[in-house]
């Protein structure tokens, strides 16, 4: 779905860019532009340069997308089941500490703790 928004708005951008260049190529046509005017020239050369560079993204979106095996998704799904794991363990090892500190701690590290909390947010 997204890569037929991204190809209808690179069709469009497309289209924008021959309305663009038809005046000047119209122009150059019936010799009311100087041929030797640089600036036209390099406009010209800009215009096609682009409108090659969408014609090309514009078949890469229209391409489908090629689906991972499911070897590999199964390979993806582990790694990110175990990050999470990995980071929820984390955060319970946070908790135990701030408890021990608020439990058992000195004042001085009551204080640090809550300067480094609010000092977070």
């Amino acid at each position: 779905m997204r890569s037929r928004r991204r190809s209808a708005g690179c069709g469009k951008q497309l289209k924008d860019e021959q309305r663009g260049r038809r005046p000047l190529l119209d122009s150059v046509r019936e010799r009311d532009l100087n041929d030797e005017d640089d600036s036209i020239k390099a406009r010209l050369a800009t215009l096609r340069d682009q409108s090659r560079q969408l014609r090309t993204r514009k078949a890469q979106l229209e391409q489908p997308s090629a689906v991972p095996e499911p070897a590999a998704l199964s390979k993806i799904r582990t790694r990110i089941r175990i990050r999470i794991r990995i980071r929820i363990r984390i955060r319970i090892r946070i908790r135990i500490r701030i408890r021990e500190i608020f439990d058992h701690g000195n004042h001085i590290a009551k204080k640090a703790l809550v300067e480094a909390l609010i000092k977070e947010s």
